[in-house]
């Protein structure tokens, strides 16, 4: 119970400190609301302006917490060794975030606010999640913790997904880095859907 408590608060720590189309008079308008995994779609028709489409990409991506705990299914973080979602928010940034534990501590953070998250120390390097421009920094922490960072909204606001190693999940060949991608793989598309 220590250790998964040291490591939560130092992955929320961690995480803290990374811190149109226009158609004809008379078409129906589908404008995108937010929330929860996708978009919502209402249609209406005007018969007397032009009615305009708002792509996916540019609607805006907020979630809450407990949005956050619903972007990975039981079965994707049972692959990790990972269960029981505990939505929450980071200690030092008051972010909303979600928390797996078990084998794996895996951790999806998001702010809204781009411009306060400071990149974690580390070794860092620029990759590319489901055709998403992202860094990654692996700290030097006893848990190999493993952050990808990927910028939202027009680099606005800033998810990202810390993964570190439990004490259960020691010695099982876990390599975080590699855990971290394959969640932000799962998730993105969700997100950007």
């Amino acid at each position: 119970m220590r250790s998964t408590l040291a490591v939560t608060v130092a992955c929320g720590a961690l995480l803290a400190s990374l811190s149109a189309c226009g158609s004809a008079p008379g078409t129906p308008t589908t404008t995108p609301t937010t929330g929860g995994t996708g978009a919502v779609t209402t249609t209406t028709a005007s018969p007397t302006t032009a009615a305009t489409s708002t792509t996916a990409a540019d609607r805006e991506i907020n979630y809450q917490r407990d949005e956050l705990c619903e972007l990975l299914t039981a079965a994707e973080t049972a692959e990790f060794g990972s269960r029981n979602p505990r939505p929450g928010n980071s200690f030092t940034t008051g972010s909303e975030q979600c928390q797996w534990s078990g084998d794996l501590g895996i951790t999806i953070d998001f702010k809204l606010d781009a411009s306060g998250v400071r990149p974690a120390e580390g070794t860092k390097s620029d990759i590319e999640v489901a055709e998403t421009p992202a860094v990654l920094t692996k700290t030097t922490e006893k848990s190999g913790l493993c952050l990808v960072r990927i910028k939202l909204n027009k680099d606005r606001s800033a998810m990202t997904f810390g993964v570190g190693v439990l004490s259960s999940g020691r010695d099982k060949g876990y390599e975080t880095c590699d855990v971290a991608k394959k969640v932000a793989e799962i998730v993105i598309p969700k997100v950007k859907g």
